[in-house]
């Protein structure tokens, strides 16, 4: 199961991945989370993924290829990448900037 939730704080949408990401539940970024951010004209978002427990390979090519949608209309960051997963995501870092927790984040702004 995936699920998610939002904030938006100084400019900047915090999406909060909690979950899963699998063949079976990314359909959830091409049906919601895409379109929330196109949709609304969003220029800068984080994908905070420090409450997700699995990524399969299907997950992060999904994930990595709403970020090379979303990044030809809104700057796309990842943080809170959990240990257990940092390998998961290494080719996806190679293509989106990694940043620390949102506190840090809004901090900077």
């Amino acid at each position: 199961m995936l699920d998610y939730d939002f904030i938006f704080k100084k400019g900047i949408l915090f999406i909060r991945l909690k979950g899963d990401i699998t063949k079976e539940t990314s359909s959830l970024f091409i049906d919601e989370i895409n379109p929330l951010i196109l949709d609304n004209g969003i220029r800068n978002v984080v994908f905070n993924v420090s409450k997700l427990r699995n990524v399969d390979k299907y997950g992060i090519k999904v994930l990595y290829n709403s970020c090379l949608t979303l990044n030809q209309k809104s700057e796309i960051e990842i943080s809170g990448i959990p240990y257990c997963l940092r390998k998961r995501f290494c080719y996806l870092l190679k293509h989106i900037k990694e940043r620390e927790d949102e506190y840090t984040i809004l901090m900077r702004n």
